[in-house]
């Protein structure tokens, strides 16, 4: 029987691994998060928000994200808590 440090021990090169892996995979998901928009930011697709709400005013002719929302308190400062010009959910934060 040899006498071995802790380092030498692959117990410890798989801990070290998977700690390493768990870094990378969380600086890449928290990369890949701040991709999305956040309300009243300009997108083109669901997939550009944070809440997978793009809110196209046909009148206006822009677009930007938005949230789901009861009540102006729950909107940011801006915005009213109004019912869906799209109709595709029932209210949502909008700009007046």
């Amino acid at each position: 029987m040899t006498d071995r440090s802790w380092g030498h021990r692959p117990i410890w090169r798989w801990v070290g691994l998977g700690l390493g892996l768990l870094v990378v995979g969380w600086v890449g998901w928290f990369l890949w998060k701040s991709m999305w928009g956040d309300v009243g930011e300009v997108c083109d697709t669901n997939q550009d928000c944070r809440s997978r709400i793009c809110l196209v005013e046909k009148g206006r002719l822009i677009q930007y994200c938005t949230v789901r929302c009861e009540y102006d308190e729950e909107c940011p400062d801006d915005m009213k808590c109004i019912e869906s010009p799209d109709l595709s959910y029932r209210k949502v934060c909008v700009r007046p």
